[in-house]
């Protein structure tokens, strides 16, 4: 199988290939400690995944959803939890974001190289403007992980560490960090959710759309994942996780930084997105067609990629 055929079968989480088999897992895991916490149910689901994925979980967990993904079928392994049940996928929601942007390719909406400036007005005529799309799905723009806190240093950390979750930044305060950002490790790769954050309202102003309504009509609905959705603030249903020390954590409602880590989804919902990237004409597929290779590792369109014993994974 050659390394083309290897990047047309990536993995949510993570990828095996060999040259006869390929196969996708896909993990969600809620993890909470804490004496006052009740004890998993479970497991339920295949009894081969169940037995292979025990003894890697560790005894500090609520609810544990596994899916092994294949060409043939999909097999599910469960712990106080259902195939339906929602869970904040975080930066998988990258990858999604990814697939929009090669979308949007594809419709001729956008180019790979169209710079950021071009469709966000406030960053015309500035260095991080003149980042390409490709630059901001890719991690080489320069920008930091969640930019400079434009009003009151340090402010993310405090408010993460006392309420347990990052707290929503509006799309002005987005602008302002990537304004203030000196993009130190421009045209090297450099993890950053600011920079999902600007590639998703870009998106927005290339194609007239919400990054709700993008995600919903182009990557939701055709794959019929009923249970994924773009959280926000408004929704009151939203379930709940723990955090570290047992505490009921809140839900992770990122506003402007949505298409950074903002979507909850389910493992049913999860095996047919990843059904989908392991077909070769499946929607999200070719957002692994685009990648930067810094060495033996590169990136994708919200991927990483990683050749290891003479195998490329494409994985997120």
């Amino acid at each position: 199988m050659t390394r083309r055929e290897l990047r047309k079968f990536p993995g949510v989480t993570v990828v095996a290939a060999t040259a006869a088999v390929m196969t996708l897992v896909v993990a969600v895991i809620g993890c909470r400690s804490g004496p006052d916490l009740p004890e998993p149910t479970g497991p339920t689901g295949n009894p081969a995944l169940i037995g292979a994925a025990e003894p890697l979980l560790g005894d500090d967990r609520n609810a544990v959803a596994i899916a092994l993904v294949t060409p043939e079928s999909t097999r599910y392994a469960l712990w106080n939890s259902g195939v339906d049940d929602d869970y904040e996928i975080a930066s998988v929601t990258k990858a999604m974001t990814g697939a929009l942007l090669a979308d949007a390719v594809e419709r001729e909406e956008v180019t790979y190289d169209t710079p950021v400036g071009s469709l966000l007005e406030p960053l015309d005529g500035t260095e991080i403007g003149e980042a390409t799309l490709e630059d901001l799905a890719t991690f080489h723009s320069g920008l930091s992980l969640w930019g400079p806190d434009s009003t009151s240093p340090g402010r993310w950390f405090t408010e993460h560490l006392l309420a347990g979750n990052p707290r929503s930044i509006d799309e002005d305060e987005m602008y302002a960090r990537a304004l203030a950002d000196p993009l130190d490790t421009k045209g090297a790769f450099n993890y950053s959710n600011l920079g999902f954050a600007l590639l998703g309202a870009a998106l927005e102003e290339a194609t007239g759309l919400t990054y709700d309504e993008l995600m919903q009509q182009r990557l939701f609905d055709p794959l019929e994942m009923g249970r994924t959705t773009v959280a926000r603030a408004g929704d009151r249903n939203q379930r709940r996780g723990y955090t570290e020390s047992g505490r009921r954590a809140l839900p992770w409602n990122l506003d402007a930084f949505a298409p950074a880590g903002g979507v909850r989804s389910s493992i049913g919902d999860m095996s047919t997105w990843a059904r989908s990237l392991l077909t070769p004409d499946g929607i999200g597929n070719e957002s692994m067609d685009v990648v930067r290779s810094d060495g033996a590792n590169g990136t994708g369109l919200g991927w990483y990629t990683r050749t290891q014993d003479g195998r490329e994974l494409v994985w997120r």
